[in-house]
């Protein structure tokens, strides 16, 4: 029975160690994919970039604002009158 406990201990260890292996060998492609930082490329800036995600999350900014300008009526050569909504016009993007 102390056997069954001692090879059971043995291949414990050695199957933690073949799985601390392979974590390393994927954290290593992974590095090379531009996934991680790992252990041959160094971070370039500081913890700023790291956290630019969260910043963003936190304080969203409005990123697209869509200009919309008045016109006047054309319908029948007259202006518009007091209770007509005006005419809107939505610029094209692709015209800047």
């Amino acid at each position: 029975m102390e056997t069954f406990k001692v090879v059971g201990l043995v291949l414990l260890v050695l199957a933690g160690a073949a799985a601390l292996l392979g974590l390393h060998r994927l954290a290593l492609r992974l590095e090379d994919r531009g996934v991680i930082y790992y252990l041959r490329k160094k971070p370039k800036g500081g913890v700023g970039r790291g956290m630019l995600g969260l910043q963003e999350f936190v304080d969203p900014r409005m990123e697209h604002v869509l200009h919309v300008r008045e016109e006047p009526h054309e319908e029948a050569g007259s202006p518009a009158g007091p209770g007509d909504p005006p005419r809107l016009r939505i610029p094209d993007p692709e015209s800047r």
